[in-house]
């Protein structure tokens, strides 16, 4: 009876000895880019000229690195689970830059902090990237407006608004962030286009 008892509590020993080993599953947050390929945008005629790119300016609700979401009018909603690398005007930067510099257009593009001389000022502001719930599919909303300034005199050449909508592939966070990244590829097309045409 005594060995019976002992062999009960060593097999209760060793299983729970095991059960300690296997990994606890965790519910873990999963992280996104805004990341393109190569944007393919037209050459232009090649000037001398110095483009600085300032980082985005973000409007409230969208400057951190929280995906929002809206279920009903003037809502922003943000996931628990879900969240972007870096703040999307933080990943959108690089890829401005990227883009204007594959155009051929300017001697030099450069982004923020820059302690040089530049002769053009690109400013943005991101004013609403949103996954909207209210329309089925739900989809992606992006707006951003951009100003080209002579950085010599401060004068305001040119000033555009950029908005897109896109359908997200399917219903979740990972849709959404597959429609973003076609919307952003499209807007650094349209934006270096813009800036190349007032340059």
């Amino acid at each position: 009876m005594l060995l019976r008892l002992f062999a009960i509590i060593l097999l209760g020993a060793a299983m729970t000895g095991c059960s300690m080993l296997k990994p606890v599953p965790v519910e873990q947050t999963s992280v996104y880019l805004i990341q393109t390929g190569a944007v393919k945008v037209a050459k232009a005629r090649p000037t001398h000229k110095t483009l600085l790119v300032t980082k985005p300016r973000a409007a409230a609700g969208f400057d951190s690195n929280k995906m929002a979401y809206r279920l009903k009018p003037y809502q922003i909603a943000h996931y628990t689970k879900n969240r972007w690398a870096d703040e999307p005007s933080e990943m959108l930067t690089p890829l401005m830059v990227q883009a204007l510099q594959d155009s051929h257009r300017f001697h030099g593009v450069v982004s923020t902090p820059f302690s040089g001389k530049a002769d053009l000022r690109l400013s943005t502001e991101l004013e609403f990237l949103i996954q909207n719930y209210m329309f089925k599919p739900s989809r992606i909303e992006l707006q951003i407006r951009a100003r080209l300034v002579d950085d010599k005199t401060t004068q305001v050449i040119a000033v555009k608004q950029f908005n897109y909508t896109k359908e997200a592939p399917f219903g979740t966070p990972y849709g959404g962030v597959i429609a973003t990244n076609h919307v952003v590829e499209t807007f650094l097309q349209d934006l270096t286009r813009f800036v190349v045409v007032h340059s």
